[in-house]
């Protein structure tokens, strides 16, 4: 034998208005999502190490466009962000990298007037080492999101008491 029960919240009718409207919630949401975005974002571009400056300036931001948002990111579409980030284990670096034709190893290899079957060795034996600038972003941006979670809450308050 199953039990079941249901239930209803009714709302007053103030509050279902400014639900609905998005001023209470989603406009003061999508403020502190994008000022967060903004300073993660930042914080990573002066973190991120510089040879062309190709990683530094692919560095963009989203915030979720629904009408409540709920998400924003920070990301890169480079490649080999994820390597920078993070570093790599010791491997041997795949011959189309060390091919004379390609870019990726054989170009910074050349523009810093290295041997590339040198820096491919020195890859194979210690990996690379990774730089964390997401990661230190977010942590460097704690501080200013501990405010601006502070400037959401008054924010809201103040909406419901117009």
């Amino acid at each position: 034998m199953a039990l079941e029960f249901g239930f209803e919240i009714l709302l007053p009718e103030e509050l279902m208005r400014k639900l609905q409207d998005g001023t209470l919630l989603a406009e003061p949401t999508r403020e502190f999502l994008t000022a967060i975005s903004v300073e993660v974002q930042r914080n990573t571009q002066m973190l991120t190490p510089v040879d062309t400056g190709r990683l530094r300036a692919s560095w963009i931001r989203n915030v979720d466009v629904s009408p409540m948002p709920l998400w924003a990111e920070v990301s890169t579409n480079v490649n080999y962000a994820p390597f920078v980030e993070e570093g790599t284990r010791p491997h041997w670096p795949p011959m189309s990298a060390l091919n004379p034709a390609a870019a990726g190893i054989r170009q910074w290899a050349n523009i810093h007037g290295v041997n590339v079957y040198a820096l491919g060795a020195a890859i194979a034996q210690r990996g690379t080492r990774g730089r964390h600038m997401l990661r230190m972003g977010v942590q460097i941006a704690r501080g200013t999101i501990d405010n601006l979670l502070q400037q959401l809450i008054r924010r809201i308050k103040e909406e419901w008491a117009k």
